[in-house]
């Protein structure tokens, strides 16, 4: 086990980026253009052309085709990991044993068993692990969890989600993304959880819908429902193909009244109906709003986890937890049954299994 860095909380946290796709050059630019408390030391991608010219546009960081060197570099304190999912557990392991702090996009690992080997890897080199779920961190949905906290809702009788995607990524994503239940719906299982509680049981539908999708072994449509611990009813709608745009929204139906929180394309908000004569609205203008939680989970990293040193606001078991749905809803999808989950407290969180 190698010691973990310590800094001072006042100093920026020196951090290598490894994955120069989609999602790890947003956290590039949000690091370099809106997070201070970071310093971008390093960065990664086994795809020479793609670090290259990353390195050029992130005002000439210098880049690496090896995970394993930039993680070796004792400058380094946390590491944030944007690879292909097939590489998770390998650069987690690698990460962890050189003692340093890991943000990882999701999913951990495509299997459930390298998702916990991952979990106890940093356990037991004494680094805390992130998992990239942002939408814990977005202020719409934070201001919606603060309405049920507060007993604004009451009793939460149904929750449902709609999170709906333009058009598909390309093939060669498709194919090592897990599936759209682990890597689409695996967002809105967390969210459920963050909004709702825990849940008990999954039934899922899905059908490969749109032309030629079938080929790449996913499918691009699907509707999941779930019952909660405490009885309360939930439905997940997605599309890969939506065709309009990203869209997102959640609804969360009370005894005491119904909170909409809303992701659309240029604004967000949520809004709180009471009765038939009476609507409250709040809108959060500014920031797009998926980018305000990247920015916003990345400085939960910084601050709270690598300098504050506690436990992530979004945990490796609650990304195990979502993973696990995700992987039930596929059972259930395939063997058309409703498939029934355990739970086992743990001292950093809730132990997900499937009956």
């Amino acid at each position: 086990m190698t010691d973990v860095i310590h800094a001072s909380r006042n100093n920026p946290v020196r951090v290598a980026l490894a994955g120069l796709g989609r999602v790890g050059t947003v956290h590039a630019h949000n690091i370099l253009n809106a997070l201070p408390q970071a310093e971008l030391v390093r960065i990664q991608d086994a795809d020479e052309e793609v670090a290259r010219a990353r390195s050029a546009e992130l005002c000439g960081i210098p880049w690496s085709l090896d995970f394993a060197e930039i993680v070796a570099d004792p400058a380094i304190e946390a590491i944030l990991i944007a690879t292909p999912s097939t590489l998770h557990l390998e650069h987690i392991r690698i990460a962890a044993q050189a003692g340093k702090h890991i943000f990882v996009e999701k999913p951990i690992a495509l299997t459930r068993a390298d998702t916990f080997e991952a979990i106890e890897i940093a356990r037991a080199n004494g680094v805390r692990l992130q998992v990239g779920f942002q939408l814990r961190f977005e202020p719409t949905f934070i201001e919606a969890r603060q309405a049920i906290d507060n007993g604004d809702v009451g009793q939460i009788y149904q929750v449902r989600i709609t999170h709906r995607d333009y058009k598909p990524r390309d093939i060669a994503f498709t194919l090592t993304s897990g599936g759209l239940y682990a890597d689409v719906t695996v967002h809105d299982f967390d969210l459920a959880r963050f909004l709702a509680g825990e849940i008990a049981e999954v039934t899922a539908f899905g059908d490969a819908l749109s032309p030629g999708f079938a080929d790449s072994g996913d499918i691009d449509n699907g509707i999941v429902v779930v019952r909660f611990t405490n009885g309360a009813f939930g439905v997940i709608d997605n599309t890969r193909v939506g065709g309009y745009g990203f869209d997102f929204f959640a609804e969360i139906l009370g005894s005491r009244s119904t909170v909409r929180a809303v992701l659309p394309l240029r604004k967000s908000g949520i809004e709180v109906l009471t009765d038939a004569r009476s609507t409250t609205q709040n809108v959060t203008r500014g920031v797009q709003s998926y980018n305000r939680a990247y920015i916003g989970e990345l400085k939960s990293f910084l601050e709270d986890v690598v300098r504050g040193g506690r436990q992530p606001e979004s945990s490796s078991l609650d990304a195990a937890a979502a993973f696990v749905l995700a992987e039930a809803a596929e059972i259930s999808r395939r063997e058309r049954r409703t498939v029934k989950l355990d739970h086992t407290a743990a001292s950093d969180g809730t132990v997900y299994d499937i009956r």
